[in-house]
């Protein structure tokens, strides 16, 4: 079943519409909450509220966008709300932890690390966008629906993220061959 149908299922009142969409939707929803927070207990606490407002809103959903867009966009929105009460605590430690037995699986962790720690250090609508683009594969257009900005802003917002990426990579003392 599409998402649109389960959507107008669930505007109707429908749990087990309601239950099939959050089965369908909740992984992608979690991994943008969990990267915009860095912190499972309010990725767990933005994940109530974002489905508890999917559930009051679904009569209001224009179709403008799709679901999992508009989805996204709801737990965007609390989570700048969230932000803009309490600033999140950036983790510098995130390269401790239990080291893969193999080097070449050591390679390929600490080059992650690396670059979250990087991301981690963007702005957070430079780390929304490179999230939105790099990890979640949204189109342009989409992410400007979920951010409410034009596809012009978007395109600018990648492109001096990923910018600062480098620079910030390249403080961090990584060249370009340690992280390709």
């Amino acid at each position: 079943m599409l998402e649109n149908e389960l959507l107008t299922k669930v505007s109707a009142g429908d749990e087990a519409a309601f239950q099939r969409l959050y089965e369908m939707s909740y992984g992608k929803v979690f991994r943008y909450l969990y990267r915009m927070t860095g912190s499972k207990e309010m990725t767990e606490d933005l994940l109530v509220e974002t489905y508890t407002e999917v559930w009051r809103s679904a009569k209001r959903f224009r179709g403008e966008a799709q679901v999992s867009t508009w989805v996204i966009g709801i737990a965007r929105n609390l989570a700048m709300n969230m932000f803009r009460k309490k600033k999140p605590e950036l983790n510098i430690d995130k390269l401790s932890g239990q080291i893969p037995a193999g080097l070449q699986e050591f390679r390929d962790y600490e080059r992650t690390e690396l670059i979250k720690l990087a991301i981690d250090r963007l702005s957070l609508k430079q780390r929304e966008v490179i999230e939105l683009v790099f990890f979640k594969g949204f189109k342009y257009e989409d992410i400007s629906k979920i951010v409410g900005v034009s596809v012009n802003t978007v395109k600018t917002r990648v492109f001096h993220a990923k910018k600062e990426l480098k620079n910030i990579l390249k403080n961090m003392g990584v060249e370009k061959d340690d992280v390709l």
